[in-house]
Parts: C-alpha cells; sequence; structure tokens
C-alpha cells in the first residue's frame, strides 16, 4: 500500500515538473488545459512546498520552519478551546470604510 502512494504522490510531481520552465520560476497556479502559469510567481510558500515534498520524498525530517517554542501535549483529549478574535477593516470603492 504504501507504494501505491508513493507512486501516486510522485504521479503529481511528475505532472508540475512538466509545466516549469527553464528558469525554473514556480507560479502558484497553472492551466489545466495548457500548462501556462495563472497567477502569482515565485511564491515563497510555492518552494516551501517543493522543499517540504523532497524532504518528505528522501524521509528526511525537516528543520523547523520557526515554531520550534511550541509544545503539544503527549495525549490527545477533548474540550480544549480556543479564541481567536480578527479585526477586519472594509474599504470601499467610494473611499468609505468600516470596522468589524
Amino acid at each position: 500500500m504504501a507504494s501505491a502512494i508513493l507512486a501516486y504522490a510522485d504521479s503529481f510531481a511528475l505532472v508540475a515538473s512538466k509545466y516549469i520552465p527553464p528558469t525554473g520560476a514556480l507560479s502558484e497556479q497553472y492551466s489545466k488545459t495548457d500548462g501556462t502559469p495563472l497567477s502569482a510567481a515565485d511564491l515563497t510558500w510555492s518552494y516551501a512546498a517543493v522543499l517540504t515534498m523532497f524532504d518528505a520524498r528522501a524521509r528526511t525530517a525537516a528543520e523547523s520552519w520557526g515554531a520550534s517554542s511550541l509544545t503539544l501535549p503527549s495525549t490527545c483529549s477533548g474540550g480544549e478551546t480556543s479564541t481567536v478574535t480578527f479585526r477586519v477593516t472594509v474599504y470601499t470603492v467610494w473611499g468609505g470604510s468600516t470596522s468589524f
């Protein structure tokens, strides 16, 4: 089963590699019909995703990307909650704004 999953994942990388230009520039999205880049190019997370894929494929543990001070509990338990608050300001085309 593991080899089938690995082959399936590798097939995605092989398809993507067909559309990477000679410069190696990665785009966020590619056209389904002809493979041309559709959106933002050279995004950091595009390259990070490829490097993470290579590490996973090589079964190499990746270094921390800045969350080294976080700790995970040793057991899972239910009932924990976290509160997150977002402050959003919306600007209209007419020059007005509102916050919520």
